[in-house]
């Protein structure tokens, strides 16, 4: 079967590399995404292996226009990354492997090799087709696992494996192996045949083999040898072999333990729910004791939300973000993600207080909201209203959270205006004015001075002399006691609104702060001063000579 039939067919081929064949174009995937054209021939017969550390020269060139972006060569510093982690595009993956020591060779790189839809910008656009002139200059073999790289587990692998990813210390892995002694006449321990089950960072009797598992990929096959530390005790030096059959990866979605997904069935699906998504999941929902809280297994009863609109629990929420479409998760939520400190009541049973959650979720449909590019703009300046409304409907109601993706939503949709007409653009301007003044004011709810300044600063680079945006940045100001700012801020406004007496109040609360700081300030100078007057006169520094108004206004100045 020629290689076009078996990619029509959808057959899942190996290709040949050519023999140091000079200025041919070859491909090195079934799609064509990658090829490779050698300019010189390398030496030697060996290739760099899924691990090693290659060094290389390059130049990179948009194939579009030919424009360079990237060049070792022109930094005199050869580049180096380890084969096979991800470290690089995949396009560079796939295309060094196939070359031998100093050989040079022009590797062109579809986008889905690439920097697909996303690009690398400023340099590199969306979709690009790049083209790089690599020489291999040489790689390292030594596969010294080892933290401490104290030689103590060498690999080598035996049967490549699967894809990019290696599994993280909280994963579940499913491993076979075997240890034999230092002449391979014993068997000293193996697994089952149909492998163990464990987490990874918990480990197994054998030391050596989380190091070795943290380096595979899902099928990845490998041959350790291992120093006394690394393998069972009392043994000395052992021989492993290691299988990594699959893993389910766990991810620490809140990074605080509050909310832990472990992927039970992975999706190529792409698809992710985001914010304002419809979803439909299979679920089932169980405390620790195994009771059923939730059910939603059968088609006719699925259960369909609207992502972020607190229909399920926090964690929940944040879970199903991070799935993709058909995919398969279980989820533990801790309280503070789940119902808290109250009883909750659902259709099965009551879930008490301070209760850990357990779901099995299936994401079953997800349809996403338009996204401003697939609007035109009479409907983007209404959804941004929408946007609006809501935000202040959820900050009336002390939902600062979800108020913020509100405005901030809000603002996304009209953010790029240049194309609406003179009446749309004031229409858009007024909507940005209002999710930027109310957005300063909801992070001012939480406390959050940095965010709120720059929402204000959004407002006054278009209307410098905005009282609300003065009043609110003042505000912010002072969270941070930056009480200079905060006084320009309210001088401005009360010079426009001289009897607002929110600003007038926020004026005398600011004196009174400011006040109160001196004075604090002035106290522990004054001691520290006094100890400096007591220590021996021999000791005394020069610099203690400043007098203590200079060195406290000095000191005032750098605070602000």
């Amino acid at each position: 079967m020629a290689i076009d039939d078996d990619i029509a067919a959808g057959n899942d081929i190996e290709m040949k590399y050519a023999d140091d064949t000079l200025d041919q174009e070859e491909r090195l995937t079934a799609d064509g995404g990658l090829t490779k054209r050698i300019l010189k021939v390398g030496t030697g017969w060996e290739k760099p292996e899924l691990g090693d550390q290659v060094f290389v020269h390059y130049t990179g060139t948009l194939k579009s226009n030919g424009t360079k972006f990237d060049s070792s060569v022109d930094r005199n510093e050869p580049f180096k990354f380890d084969l096979g982690k991800g470290q690089v595009i995949k396009g560079w993956d796939e295309g060094v492997k196939t070359m031998k020591k100093g050989e040079k060779a022009v590797l062109t790189i579809q986008p889905e090799y690439g920097y697909g839809e996303q690009g690398s910008p400023p340099t590199i656009p969306a979709n690009a087709t790049l083209q790089f002139e690599v020489e291999l200059l040489s790689w390292n073999s030594v596969k010294d696992i080892t933290p401490a790289k104290d030689g103590g587990i060498i690999k080598t692998i035996v049967t490549e494996g699967e894809g990019w990813a290696s599994p993280k210390d909280i994963d579940e892995v499913l491993v076979r192996y075997s240890v034999l002694n230092q002449d391979k006449s014993s068997m000293l321990k193996q697994s089952p045949e149909q492998g163990t089950e464990f987490v990874l960072k918990e480990g197994v009797a054998v030391p050596a083999i989380p190091v070795a598992l943290k380096t595979m990929k899902r099928g990845e096959k490998a041959s350790l040898i291992i120093k006394s530390g690394y393998g069972l005790s009392g043994e000395g030096v052992q021989h492993v072999e290691v299988e990594l059959l699959s893993w389910k990866k766990v991810t620490d979605i809140t990074k605080d333990g509050g909310v832990v997904k472990k992927t039970l069935h992975e999706s190529t699906d792409y698809k992710t729910a985001t914010v304002e998504s419809t979803v439909k999941v299979r679920l089932t929902g169980k405390l620790p004791d195994g009771t059923v809280f939730a059910d939603h297994q059968t088609d006719d009863n699925l259960l369909e939300l609207v992502v972020g609109e607190e229909q399920v629990c926090v964690g929940l929420e944040e879970a199903i973000q991070t799935m993709k479409l058909s995919g398969v998760a279980e989820v533990i939520v801790q309280p503070q993600y789940g119902f808290g400190s109250d009883p909750h009541q659902t259709p099965q049973a009551t879930v008490p207080p301070n209760s850990n959650l357990c779901y099995t979720v299936e994401l079953v449909e997800l349809h996403k909201p338009r996204e401003g590019y697939e609007m035109e703009t009479p409907e983007k300046l209404d959804e941004a209203k929408k946007r609006k409304d809501a935000g202040n409907g959820l900050f009336k109601q002390a939902k600062w959270a979800r108020a913020l993706k509100k405005y901030k939503k809000g603002v996304e949709l009209i953010e790029h205006d240049d194309q609406f007409s003179a009446e749309e653009k004031k229409t858009s301007a007024d909507i940005k004015k209002s999710c930027n003044l109310n957005l300063a004011a909801t992070y001012l709810k939480v406390d959050d001075s940095q965010e709120a300044r720059k929402a204000c600063n959004k407002v006054l680079e278009k209307d410098p002399g905005n009282v609300k945006a003065l009043f609110r940045r003042a505000q912010a100001y002072m969270l941070t006691q930056d009480y200079i700012e905060a006084k320009q801020d309210l001088d401005v406004a009360l010079r426009a609104e001289p009897t607002n007496r929110d600003m007038r109040a926020l004026l005398k609360k600011l004196k009174a702060e400011q006040s109160a700081l001196d004075k604090k300030e002035g106290q522990m100078y004054s001691k520290a001063f006094q100890r400096m007057a007591q220590a021996p006169h021999s000791k005394q520094p020069k610099t203690a000579q400043v007098p203590d108004t200079i060195e406290g206004e000095e000191l005032k100045k750098n605070e602000q």
